[in-house]
């Protein structure tokens, strides 16, 4: 089972744990409460400041079993070709210091419909999980260059799959 989060935004830090222990009721606590209740102690605190949560946030994330990405946007593409396959591609959108970014997943092997975080949870043949906000789907500035690419190499052997595809129903794996 992949490991999922509430707030989905890559650009969230979860510094400031004091006011959360002091037991302020802002929005991002009442997110954290839930985080701390769902996940065991080791992924939330992680052994140093700069692991846990936060890793599962932003690409290139390590988590405990797996890669964990929560993308802003994202987009299921269908490779056609000798090695027929599916593969997410997400897309954070990024600040001044940082920018956007992008990253394709190895190709799906199976999806879950995770009811209590309106998501899907996408599993690549490596391992990595790719947990996509269900309203979230689309092309934005952040992938559509990577999108243009891929049509410029590989023709009509790659199929941006519709947004009403139900994902539940896919034969992740094509013979």
């Amino acid at each position: 089972m992949c490991l999922t989060t509430i707030i989905r935004s890559s650009k969230k830090t979860w510094s400031g744990s004091e006011n959360f222990q002091k037991g302020q009721n802002s929005h991002e606590n009442r997110n954290r409460t839930h985080a701390n209740e769902i996940l065991p102690d080791h992924i939330r605190r992680g052994p140093d400041p700069d692991h846990g949560l936060r890793a599962l946030h932003k690409p290139g994330g390590d988590a405990v079993s797996g890669n964990i990405y929560i993308p802003d946007n994202w987009v299921v593409i269908k490779f056609g070709g000798d090695d027929p396959h599916y593969r997410v591609l997400g897309g954070w959108s990024g600040g001044y210091i940082d920018g956007d970014s992008w990253r394709m997943n190895s190709g799906i092997v199976r999806v879950e419909d995770v009811l209590h975080t309106h998501s899907f949870n996408f599993y690549g043949s490596t391992g990595s999980c790719y947990s996509c906000n269900k309203i979230a789907y689309g092309l934005r500035i952040n992938n559509t260059h990577v999108w243009g690419q891929l049509v410029e190499i590989h023709g009509d052997k790659v199929e941006l799959m519709p947004e009403d595809t139900d994902w539940m129903k896919i034969d992740w794996i094509i013979k």
